[in-house]
């Protein structure tokens, strides 16, 4: 599958890393193989976080990687990174508008896979 990152998104991302980098550098390092490491095994693998609409309208999926959060969406042979937003920022920005409802166990299946697979990639 193809991962195409919005440039919104590369701008959150690169925001985020020189503010940390500018703090402790190795925690920037750690943060961007981690959300570039979740981006990869979500356009990988079936995985589907909540649903969330954007105040652009945008309907996307997110999945956290705390404190932030990555806004997705799939579409075919596409996984399209929208934004990364750290989520203090998301909410006082208000960019969610609302999230959708989400089956509370599917969705812990879905976390506890994610967990094994990386515990076996390690």
């Amino acid at each position: 599958m193809d991962i195409i990152w919005a440039p919104q998104a590369v701008s959150d991302l690169d925001a985020a890393l020189v503010y940390l980098a500018e703090r402790n550098p190795e925690a920037a390092s750690a943060l961007a193989n981690a959300i570039l490491n979740l981006v990869e095994r979500l356009a990988a693998e079936p995985l589907e976080g909540s649903v969330c609409v954007l105040r652009t309208g945008e309907t996307v999926n997110s999945w956290p990687l705390r404190p932030f959060r990555v806004y997705y969406q799939r579409k075919e042979a596409v996984f399209r990174v929208v934004r990364v937003y750290h989520q203090s920022a998301n909410r006082s920005r208000g960019e969610v508008v609302r999230r959708g409802p989400r089956d509370a166990t599917n969705f812990s299946r879905e976390i506890m896979r994610f967990a094994l697979r990386s515990k076996k990639s390690t």
